[in-house]
């Protein structure tokens, strides 16, 4: 397949004096410097509720708890709150904190974890990426501009930060060492690798199912077109590794639960079945023909939907199906990451937009250049396809924007390299630099997401309106202040939840964790809700201290459902007298107050 070579009369060509490995160091150590000099603008805290309280997790893991219990006993106390996280992902953070616990305290120690463990992810998403495009014969110069290029995807910058150490990064490895397998076939052991990986991606989270079926697609697509078996190999190694991965990570009692997010048994009897008639498909009638193959694939839905309809019922449409009216309406419908882009903020729809038109760009640019042919069989025809695939389902989900701005990176890659030089060449020098800006901010998301911000604050839809008004105000509760309070229960909304039991030694009601459906629902009518019913679930629950956030956006929803409700009260100052300001937190946005 032949290399790259720009389209351009102009000879300034010129190579780039650092390729191959010294490019990934470069960019590592680059990325690395950045973000660790801006960690003193965040106050070394995490900015999202679920950092915090993994790493309570992992303390707790290293502490002797259960390593199939993962419930936080320090939320709704002492039952505690069940969590549906995977301790594959805990595994590296505790190693890492266990290493530097040998010469550091325990909370240093989790602290480094926290720091260098995204770091190591982006080394791995940095390596991955570089073997992926040079199984698409791009030239070392363009792998490293798509490699640079992926650094300024807004996502994968935040993604990969320190303390970023949710569920979200492992999996887009987990996406990119599938595709970097999907491009190595045919080969059985390619496919049964990237089937194991699918199996890894959903035990972690059940959320990338549509993804995993989208890298099946593709294997059934070659099998359609060219009678590759590698479909057979892919479903073996998701069917083999799933239930070992589920039992070795989840108690049974857990995976026999009516719960709607994790792997359930249906699953994997369904992945069996499909790597069954996938195994099968090559000895039934007619497989000499297009058509016959067409029918043999769709025996595979067929057999397999039924299966999960069966077990699992309306999760297998919503892993959040049991989720309360008033949580969805309050509290699911206001997380952004999860709505489609049209309901999301304008510069959150715009990226997620512009990064899905890079793709079919730079497959325009790869096929003019001769990189890629009109071939089912061909390692672009691959990529384009997957990549608009999950492209698809980004606009749908928006947090699954992140893998797509890790799969868009080839393309920008080659939009970089074949219009830079071009832009090289102009004689003049302000034009020179701004054209050579343009390659790169054109071939990635920031400049459409930069346009959109304006709009932001004028968007009409409700909960992206409160979103944009509260950007300024979100992180103006130091919850560092409650420290100085005695040790209690307190009685707060669901965003701020994981941050208070990190850092204090609060307990909290609720936090924004859908297993915990009763308790969510309740502390949202609490707020929201009739001021006489809230009035009796605190003292019931014997809490003491209530606690609110007024910049809180959860708050600003919460204000409304009712004019005469607990959250309105305390905004306008007119807390009732079973509630006792404590001193201190009775001016700006963080109150509290005693339960008397």
């Amino acid at each position: 397949m032949a290399s790259i070579v720009p389209n351009t009369e102009c000879s300034d060509t010129r190579r780039f004096p650092l390729t191959g490995w010294r490019v990934i160091l470069l960019l590592w150590a680059g990325f690395a410097t950045f973000r660790l000099l801006a960690l003193p603008f965040f106050n070394y805290d995490p900015t999202d509720p679920d950092d915090f309280l993994r790493m309570m997790q992992v303390h707790d893991l290293l502490g002797g708890q259960d390593w199939f219990d993962v419930r936080q006993y320090r939320i709704d106390p002492p039952a505690g709150a069940d969590m549906h996280w995977s301790r594959i992902v805990d595994l590296p953070l505790a190693t890492v904190a266990l290493i530097f616990g040998l010469f550091l305290e325990a909370d240093q120690a989790e602290f480094a974890a926290m720091v260098l463990v995204p770091l190591v992810y982006m080394g791995v998403a940095l390596l991955l990426l570089r073997a992926i495009m040079q199984r698409l014969a791009l030239s070392e110069e363009a792998i490293a501009l798509g490699l640079f290029a992926a650094l300024l995807f807004p996502l994968v910058q935040s993604g990969f930060a320190p303390l970023r150490i949710d569920h979200h990064t492992p999996q887009a490895l987990c996406a990119l060492g599938c595709l970097l397998m999907l491009l190595h076939a045919p080969s059985y052991r390619a496919a049964l690798g990237s089937g194991a990986l699918s199996a890894a991606w959903l035990c972690i989270s059940l959320e990338a199912l549509p993804q995993v079926a989208a890298f099946a697609a593709i294997y059934g697509l070659r099998y359609l077109m060219n009678r590759d078996r590698s479909l057979a190999w892919y479903l073996a190694g998701l069917a083999a590794l799933a239930p070992v991965l589920s039992l070795a990570t989840r108690s049974p009692a857990e995976l026999l639960a009516p719960y709607c997010d994790i792997l359930r048994p249906g699953h994997m009897v369904a992945f069996g079945a499909g790597a069954v008639i996938a195994v099968a498909l090559p000895y039934l009638p007619l497989q000499d023909r297009i058509g016959g193959r067409l029918a043999g694939l769709c025996a595979l839905p067929f057999a397999c939907i039924p299966i999960v309809l069966g077990s699992i019922g309306v999760c297998a449409f919503d892993p959040f199906a049991n989720i309360t009216p008033l949580m969805r309406e309050y509290w699911y419908n206001n997380v952004l990451e999860g709505l489609p882009f049209w309901r999301v903020l304008p510069s959150q729809a715009a990226m997620a937009l512009w990064t899905v038109m890079i793709i079919p760009a730079g497959w325009f640019v790869a096929r003019r250049t001769g990189l890629t042919q009109l071939s089912w069989s061909d390692r672009w025809t691959d990529l384009t396809i997957m990549a608009l695939l999950m492209g698809g389902f980004s606009l749908l989900l928006l947090r699954a924007s992140f893998v797509v701005q890790l799969f868009a990176a080839p393309f920008a890659g080659v939009l970089i390299w074949n219009f830079l030089p071009r832009a090289r060449c102009i004689p003049n020098m302000l034009a020179r630099v701004g054209a050579t800006v343009a390659c790169f901010v054109l071939a990635t998301p920031v400049i459409a997401s930069a346009a959109g911000k304006p709009l932001d604050s004028m968007l009409f839809f409700d909960t992206a309106r409160k979103r944009a008004d509260d950007l300024r105000s979100e992180y103006s509760c130091k919850i560092d202040r409650l420290r100085a309070l005695p040790a209690g229960h307190m009685y707060t909304t669901l965003d701020l939840g994981p941050e208070i039991v990190a850092k204090t030694d609060l307990t909290v009601m609720a936090t924004g964790h859908h297993r915990n459906a009763e308790r969510m629902t309740q502390v949202i009518d609490t707020f929201s809700g009739n001021p006489a019913e809230a009035k009796r679930r605190i003292l019931e629950s014997k809490a003491r201290y209530v606690m609110l956030c007024l910049s809180g956006l959860d708050v600003a929803f919460y204000r409304t459902r009712r004019p005469d409700n607990l959250a309105n009260a305390i905004a306008d100052d007119e807390a009732p007298e079973w509630l006792s300001p404590v001193e201190g937190f009775t001016a700006g946005p963080l109150r509290v107050f005693r339960v008397e």
